[in-house]
This record gives C-alpha cells, structure tokens and sequence, in this order.
C-alpha cells in the first residue's frame, strides 16, 4: 500500500510491508533541502532513518530563489529608475520656479525704479530751483514760452471778435 499527501508543498510518501511504515519525505532543514528516508516498526513503534541530500530538490529551490532575486532586483531597478525620475522631475520644477521668482523679483525692482522716478519727478519744484536738471529746466522754459504764446493767441483772437461786433454794429446802423 502506497499514498503521497502533501505536507506543507513537501512530499510524503509512505508504503507498508512485514509489519513495518516505510516513510520518505522532502524538507529544508536548515535552509538545505534535505530527504528523510526511514521506516517505523508497527509493533515495537521503534524506526530508523537517514537524512540525504535532495539534488533535485535543491536545483528547484536554487531556480526559485533566483528567479526572486531577479525579480526584486528588477524592482529595486525600477523603483531607482522612478525616484531617479522623480528627483530629476522636482529639480525641473525647482529650477522654473526659481526663474519664474527671479523674474518677478526684476520685474519688481524695475516697477520700483520706475515708481521712485515718478515720485521724485512729481515732487520736484516745476520751476525756479537750481537742484532742477538742465534738462527739466528746458523743459520748464518750453513750457512757459508754450502758455505764454498760447495766451497772447486768446488776447489777439478776442480782440478781433471785439472789431468784429463794432463792424457788424456800425453797419445794422446804416442800415437803418
């Protein structure tokens, strides 16, 4: 009589004949995959066994363990190559954000420049004041020729709708 159950992914194979178990089973004792070979008495319940050296056993486990060993290598590759990636991804994104604040930060500076000059333009003394640079100072004379022009066409203009009326008076009284 003969049957193999297995225990644990290991086989155990039994066989009885004259009164006695003969046993055979594949184990990893101690990290070597071992085969127990022994039988039992079934009347004195006393047996002996050995333990050998399962090369097939141990070809299957070695194939196994490299196939893991690949395979987490494989993972830790990949996991390196994405956090490679990640770390190159985070510098891009730190390098354009510390040129995008780099370029609001001269954008700043020059609003700022300009601000400064349209204060201290608005606060300088329009004319009169020899801090003036000559350039505002011609500037300032321009000008005032400019208004001063400019005035002397009003008084001419008004001076000429004043004949103007008289005329116009001067003739409605002929007229009648």
């Amino acid at each position: 009589m003969t049957f193999k159950p297995r225990v644990r992914d290991y086989n155990l194979e039994t066989k009885v004949s004259n009164g006695h178990v003969h046993l055979k089973s594949q184990f990893i004792l101690n990290g070597v995959c071992v085969l127990w070979r022994g039988y039992i008495d079934l009347v004195r319940l006393d047996g002996v066994g050995c333990l050998e050296f399962d090369r097939a056993r141990a070809e299957v486990e070695a194939s196994l363990l490299r196939e893991q060993v690949e395979q987490n290598s494989r993972r830790v590759h990949e996991f390196e190559d994405r956090r490679r990636q990640q770390q190159q991804q985070q510098q891009q994104l730190d390098q354009e954000r510390h040129e995008r604040q780099e370029r609001q930060e001269r954008q700043a500076s020059s609003e700022a420049e300009v601000v400064e000059a349209l204060l201290r333009f608005s606060e300088a003394p329009q004319s009169g004041n020899p801090s003036c640079s000559p350039s505002s100072s011609s500037m300032s004379q321009s000008h005032q020729h400019q208004h001063q022009h400019h005035h002397q066409q009003q008084s001419h203009h008004h001076h000429h709708q004043h004949l103007n009326l008289q005329n116009d008076h001067n003739h409605n009284h002929h007229l009648s």
